[in-house]
């Protein structure tokens, strides 16, 4: 009873006490008749006020689609929509879009991250990284050694202990 609106629950309280005339629920209450009526209606051939269900449009993806989507993602859970889309239509006959398959997954608590670590560097690759750092350290030592040591310069710079800033007495 709790999902029944409060006209619903006027008109079932009358229906409980025998009283059946639609015409004086309407006046003792003032519901519109027709409302009356058809829950009235309602009454004599369901026993009930609650919602019929089952109108409405059909779901694209059922239980059997709804289990094996989550079976694809317990399997492998890198997998993509595109590949759940063709496993479905494969399997199960049913052509879904990558849009529906998203939403069930997002209404389920599924959600799509990245991983946390990078993929590691080969042997190769870390050798590559090292000659450019010892390639860069150099160069960066040849221009501080031409700045400091140049016969025109007249600045006095160090990179080392950083700009040598005179004292003012």
């Amino acid at each position: 009873m709790t999902n029944l609106s409060n006209a619903q629950i006027s008109i079932l309280h009358y229906w409980n006490n025998g009283i059946r005339s639609a015409y004086f629920i309407h006046c003792e209450t003032k519901i519109p008749l027709s409302t009356v009526k058809y829950n009235i209606k309602k009454l004599k051939e369901t026993k009930s006020l609650k919602h019929r269900g089952g109108n409405g449009r059909p779901r694209a993806i059922r239980n059997a689609g709804r289990r094996a989507i989550a079976q694809y993602i317990r399997r492998d859970n890198e997998t993509t929509l595109k590949e759940i889309k063709e496993k479905l239509s494969k399997t199960h006959q049913r052509s879904v879009s990558l849009s529906t398959i998203s939403r069930h997954l997002r209404e389920h608590g599924y959600r799509s991250v990245l991983p946390i670590n990078t993929p590691m560097l080969t042997a190769e690759q870390e050798q590559h990284r090292v000659e450019w750092a010892k390639s860069i350290k150099l160069t960066i030592g040849i221009v501080q050694y031409l700045q400091t040591n140049h016969p025109f310069n007249c600045l006095e710079i160090r990179f080392d202990d950083g700009p040598k800033i005179p004292k003012v007495k």
